[in-house]
């Protein structure tokens, strides 16, 4: 009998990022550096769907809302640091609904 041998085309580790992030150009230097093979998805070409984020949130085991990008300006103008969001408006406002009416009027999603 032949032994059988499946190669998985993609690396074990995907990184999630937005290409201009310091932290995420850090990250892949540091993955690159120590050798980890990883492949990147820039959510901002490629945006997820919220049936997507859903997943990633339940992988972290963390609240939806410790995801969000605190620098970002849509962040503050929606004071999204001072109160609590749900697991369902935080993954709401990553979706594409969310990028698409930042897009149409003219800010940033």
């Amino acid at each position: 009998m032949k032994a059988f041998v499946s190669v998985n085309a993609m690396a074990e580790l995907m990184v999630y990022e937005k290409r201009t992030c310091t932290t995420c150009k850090n990250l892949a230097l540091l993955l690159e550096e120590r050798g980890i093979d990883f492949d990147r998805v820039d959510y901002h070409v490629e945006p997820l769907s919220e049936d997507r984020i859903r997943e990633l949130v339940r992988k972290t085991g963390r609240p939806a809302q410790e995801l969000f990008r605190a620098r970002e300006p849509v962040y503050r103008e929606l004071g999204l640091g001072a109160r609590e969001v749900s697991d369902d408006e935080a993954i709401a406002l990553m979706g594409p609904a969310r990028r698409a009416h930042a897009a149409a009027s003219g800010g940033q999603g």
